[in-house]
């Protein structure tokens, strides 16, 4: 059995998509990465210190992320 102050275990997923497109002696290959998809909230952290705080999350799983971007060789 866990200890009370665990975190349950957290599923994340992260997804890249890119493709790279050839033209005029250019390579353009533009990416959307997303991380943490389905944006799952749970805490990583727990205070296992007795009193009034006592299993408060301290630290949280950070939000959904989208960066975008493009790699261009010539």
């Amino acid at each position: 059995m866990a200890a009370p102050w665990s975190t349950p275990a957290v599923k994340m997923v992260d997804i890249n998509f890119k493709n790279a497109v050839r033209a005029r002696g250019m390579r353009l290959e533009p990416r959307l990465d997303v991380y943490n998809l389905f944006n799952a909230s749970a805490p990583t952290i727990r205070i296992a210190q007795l009193g009034p705080t006592y299993l408060q999350p301290t630290e949280i799983l950070g939000a959904r992320l989208v960066k975008l971007g493009a790699n261009v060789s010539w």
